[in-house]
């Protein structure tokens, strides 16, 4: 059935899709799954007594429909929503969680949504014709050119856009240190690795760190080991040929 289509696959910046779920599952006060609200609560059980722990609400999430219609129908209110986990608290709540834990996609099983698509794209099982489209880089608007759809990037993507994710994801970074971020790093080096992203402007972003951050010197050692690999793959399938 493969053979008759042409497989690709939808994919984000590790840090873009962490801002999003952030957005998305811990601000909302009533998200869909019960583990996203358990998400929720164990991060306020950890706060301090007598500790202000208000957010700013994003303004551009109180614009939405939903939010609006959660409002008028008071099922909750700007108070409770300026309680919700800060994104500090998020990663920091990631970071602990996933501090323990191997990097095999089955360590991912109870998380959702910013899990790393290595854990839950069989990106070696199947022979994609395309493995990555990113409208962040245009890659979709040009992979949409080259096969003659008659639909745009903004059609096939979801809300955001350019602009605004990767601004809205460094506003919400530069709120972190730049441990913090090269830890981030860790836990997502694979994705970063398989699609060829860098962390570099997410790092530029963070707050200083108590010690000086090898990250970008990593993460650029990461980058040319994988070109490399990737050199002598292309190689060996033209000598084949």
């Amino acid at each position: 059935m493969l053979s008759l289509m042409t497989s690709f696959m939808l994919v984000r910046h590790p840090f873009i899709r962490l801002v999003s779920a952030y957005e998305d599952k811990m601000l909302n006060p009533i998200p869909g799954l019960e583990y996203h609200k358990n998400v929720q609560a164990d991060i306020k059980r950890k706060r301090r007594k007598n500790e202000n722990y208000e957010i700013v609400f994003p303004k551009h999430l109180l614009m939405e429909e939903k939010y609006q219609i959660m409002m008028r129908k008071k099922v909750t209110s700007m108070k409770t929503l300026m309680l919700q986990p800060s994104f500090e608290e998020f990663i920091t709540w990631i970071l602990e969680n996933r501090a323990r834990k191997k990097s095999s996609p089955s360590s991912w099983m109870k998380d959702k949504t910013w899990t790393p698509f290595y854990s839950v794209c069989p990106v070696c099982q199947v022979d994609y014709s395309v493995i990555k489209l990113d409208s962040e880089g245009d890659e979709m608007n040009t992979w949409i050119e080259s096969v003659g759809l008659n639909l745009t990037s903004s059609q096939a993507h979801t809300r955001g856009g350019v602009q605004s994710s990767t601004k809205r994801a460094l506003d919400y970074f530069s709120q972190l240190t730049k441990d913090q971020v090269e830890e981030l790093y860790i836990i997502y080096r694979l994705d970063f690795l398989l699609f060829s992203y860098k962390p570099d402007e997410f790092l530029f972003v963070a707050k200083e760190s108590n010690f000086s951050s090898k990250l970008l010197e990593r993460a650029r050692i990461d980058q040319n080991s994988q070109i490399n690999h990737l050199n002598e793959v292309f190689s060996v399938k033209k000598q084949r040929k």
